[in-house]
């Protein structure tokens, strides 16, 4: 009976925690490269399975995709974030308050896409906002960009507080 109640317990307080176990949904930024279509970045919603807080599902935002191909399929990764060496990381930072980091310290050049690097992080921020809409909750989120000190500037203007859609 101890057990029983102590597993209750520790669900029924995981849940007040705000954990996730189970297929959630992210958005990831894709390359049309190797395919016949023109070079593009297109953000499709992605099946998960994660478990844990909900700020670590955003991490799966940057982590490679390979879709599904014929048998003779040769794209090995589809997130362009991934092959652009480019992370996302969420952190709980209090009940009202998250934290999301676009990492583009490590991030490699673009040209091989034909894309810009302002097209990706414009991207890789829809994602981001996407998937906090998907989470939902009435937290503010903190958006953060790491990056190299010359790019600073450059993507400081992406450094914003975001609120899921629909939430007062």
């Amino acid at each position: 009976m101890k057990k029983a109640f102590l597993i209750i317990w520790l669900f029924a307080s995981s849940l007040g925690f705000g954990t996730t176990s189970g297929i959630n949904f992210v958005y990831q930024p894709l390359t049309t490269m190797g395919t016949d279509e023109e070079p593009a970045i297109i953000v499709a919603k992605v099946p998960v399975i994660a478990v844990g807080e909900l700020e670590n599902l955003l991490q799966y935002i940057s982590m490679p995709l390979k879709l599904q191909q014929h048998e003779f399929g040769h794209v090995d990764d589809s997130n362009l974030l991934s092959e652009l060496k480019i992370k996302v990381a969420g952190e709980w930072v209090s009940e009202r308050e998250s934290a999301v980091t676009l990492d583009l310290s490590a991030m490699e050049p673009t040209d091989s896409y034909e894309v810009t690097d302002e097209a990706v992080v414009k991207a890789a921020i829809d994602c981001i906002r996407r998937t906090i809409d998907e989470i939902g909750g009435k937290k503010t989120w903190k958006i953060r960009i790491l990056c190299r000190e010359q790019d600073r500037a450059k993507w400081s203007k992406y450094e914003t507080a975001y609120r899921p859609k629909g939430r007062k």
